[in-house]
Parts: structure tokens; C-alpha cells; sequence
């Protein structure tokens, strides 16, 4: 398969078994907020798929402790690359991917500011509830 047919494929896969979010980190801080990252994960019973995502994106396929599953996860800038060649193909998440791209972005824009303004907070917070809203409608 060429690498275009392996995203497709991968996208068809993550469309239907995936989870595209943003995660919240709560820590102490002056401004009582949280840290916010983009994430992406796929879990299942079996291997191999989850390692052909590895191959293509980054990550590993490692077993949960809770159950017999095996959980792939990725890191921000792995997710919004991912999240890049895959949107092409993407059908029933392609607005969470859009929504998780903007708020990458922007989080990028604002990587060498060590205070958040109130607007910025209040668009990755938007992002975050608009995220799991369409996750909720799909």
C-alpha cells in the first residue's frame, strides 16, 4: 500500500474507533486555571491495527492494566499531524479535527506566553466544550 492509501485507511479507522480530545490538567497556579493538550486515541481488543497507526503517526500500542485492551495514544504535535493528513479522508470527525487543528494552532501561537489572557482562555475553554459537544452529536 502506498503511504495515501495507508492514511485513508487510517482515517477510516480512527473515524470509527477513534477519540480526538483536549485534556485538562489540573494544577495549582496564580491563576487557579489548568493546562489544556490535544490528544488522540484508539483502543481495542486487538494489536495489530493500533500498531499500524504507530508506524504511520508515532506512538505504541500498549496493553491497558484495567483490561484485556490494547490503548494507542499520541501526543499533541503527533495528533495535529496526524489529524493534518488524515483530514482529507475524514468523514464522521472531520469537524472534531478541524476544532482540534484551531486549537492546536492557537495554542502554538501562544507557546512563548507564560501568562494566558482572559480571551485566550476563553477560546480554548470554547474548544474544549465545543469538542465534546461534537462528540456528543456524533
Amino acid at each position: 500500500m502506498t503511504r495515501k492509501e495507508k492514511i485513508a485507511w487510517a482515517a477510516g479507522f480512527v473515524d470509527g474507533e477513534g477519540c480526538i480530545t483536549i485534556q485538562k490538567s489540573y494544577a495549582p497556579s496564580k491563576q487557579g486555571w489548568h493546562a489544556m493538550s490535544l490528544m488522540m486515541r484508539v483502543t481495542q481488543k486487538r494489536r495489530q491495527p493500533l500498531d499500524a497507526l504507530a508506524s504511520l503517526f508515532g506512538g505504541s500500542a500498549e496493553p491497558m492494566k484495567s483490561r484485556p485492551y490494547f490503548d494507542w495514544t499520541i501526543s499533541a504535535v503527533q495528533t495535529a499531524n496526524a489529524l493534518r493528513e488524515m483530514l482529507p479522508y475524514l468523514i464522521l470527525k472531520r469537524d472534531q479535527a478541524e476544532l482540534a487543528l484551531e486549537f492546536y494552532e492557537l495554542q502554538q501561537e501562544r507557546a512563548s506566553s507564560t501568562v494566558l489572557s482572559e480571551e485566550d482562555r476563553m477560546v480554548r475553554e470554547f474548544c474544549y466544550t465545543e469538542l465534546k459537544a461534537l462528540k456528543v452529536a456524533a
